[in-house]
């Protein structure tokens, strides 16, 4: 068999050598430790941890090299007719070689099994003494069972806890409707519209007055501001004066109708339509006109 190997290594130093290629070049390409390539040249396959690996190593060298099949065909029938006897010899030191790795492997696998079967029954046995004192308690289990498995205050209504908080709702009430009293002092060309709708568009003579109600606001255009009088809600307006000699889509809403009165004064409750207290000129009153 050592001829063999022989024959073998003489062609592969030789096809190296035909090919310019050290044997660091042929050790970087192959991945092979230098010194198993050079007792593969040399045919020592004892040289090598068995003889598998020297075949197993000169089969790569050979394709790697690219030599001849022939010199490959030789190698796989060393491997055929030599290799049994030195294959079992190698498989029987790789086991041993290997054997510390695998022990440990196993153990390591043995005790995570044995540590995983006992984390499983401490919290099988945790649930067990568990339920076991839960039931175990009487009349009042359910409510602790309840809250054991939620661990959290049993929920109650939105009526219980607004009973026990004392608070009461009041139904929506819409605001108020706001009621605006226009006096011409003298001649003044006005116009009022209420909530989209005009009911005034006109020239007002010296003592005409109208009264009307909006659900929320109010657009005055006066051409002289200061010869109109203005209430709302019964509570008397701050002279427009300041806004100019004459106002343009003016608009009092409910939102804002407070910025208009008079100070330390205070708008009542629509009061309607007061006949004794304004009398409207032709062709105005509650409901407007042009």
């Amino acid at each position: 068999m050592s001829d063999k190997y022989k024959k073998i290594g003489d062609a592969l130093a030789a096809a190296r050598r035909a090919r310019n290629k050290s044997l660091q070049e042929a050790s970087d390409g192959t991945r092979i430790m230098i010194k198993y390539l050079e007792a593969i040249e040399n045919g020592q396959a004892s040289a090598l941890p068995s003889a598998p690996y020297f075949l197993l190593f000169a089969r790569s060298y050979a394709q790697y090299l690219g030599i001849d099949q022939a010199i490959i065909d030789d190698i796989e029938n060393v491997d055929r007719n030599g290799g049994p006897a030195a294959a079992e010899s190698a498989s029987n030191e790789t086991i041993i070689s290997l054997s510390p790795v695998v022990r440990r492997g196993h153990r390591r696998l043995i005790l995570g099994l044995i540590i995983g079967a006992s984390v499983c029954l401490l919290v099988i046995l945790g649930y067990y003494f568990k339920w076991y004192a839960l039931f175990s308690r009487g009349s009042d289990r359910t409510a602790v069972i309840a809250s054991s498995l939620t661990d959290r205050p049993v929920s109650r209504s939105a009526n219980d806890i607004n009973a026990n908080l004392n608070i009461s709702y009041k139904p929506y009430e819409p605001p108020a409707k706001l009621t605006l009293t226009l006096k011409a002092n003298q001649e003044v060309w006005a116009t009022v519209i209420k909530d989209g709708d005009t009911v005034l568009n006109r020239q007002l003579a010296a003592g005409n007055a109208g009264q009307w109600q909006a659900d929320y606001r109010f657009q005055l255009s006066l051409g002289n501001t200061a010869a109109v009088a203005l209430t709302l809600n019964g509570a008397p307006l701050a002279p427009l004066t300041a806004r100019g000699p004459a106002v343009t889509a003016l608009e009092i809403n409910q939102a804002n109708y407070r910025q208009f009165l008079l100070p330390d004064s205070t708008a009542q409750s629509p009061i309607g339509w007061n006949s004794a207290a304004v009398r409207p000129p032709d062709g105005m009153g509650g409901s407007g006109g042009n």
